[in-house]
């Protein structure tokens, strides 16, 4: 399977590097999503068990 453009950008930096530099991507787009948007994303990244607790997050 084919790497996608991000993918291919962070597959060869360490993988406390690439999670920062997602996270400089991220604040730039976060504030453009609807705030269900926002908490399919949270969910997505963190799975359903931490459900409960995404709400609070994204609603901060």
């Amino acid at each position: 399977m084919r790497k996608n453009i991000i993918e291919h950008a962070i597959s060869d930096m360490p993988p406390l590097t690439a999670a920062k530099r997602l996270v400089e991507a991220l604040k730039k787009i976060f504030p453009l999503l609807e705030e269900d948007e926002k908490t399919e994303l949270v969910i997505n990244l963190f799975g359903k068990t931490a459900s409960g607790k995404i709400g609070s997050m994204v609603h901060r």
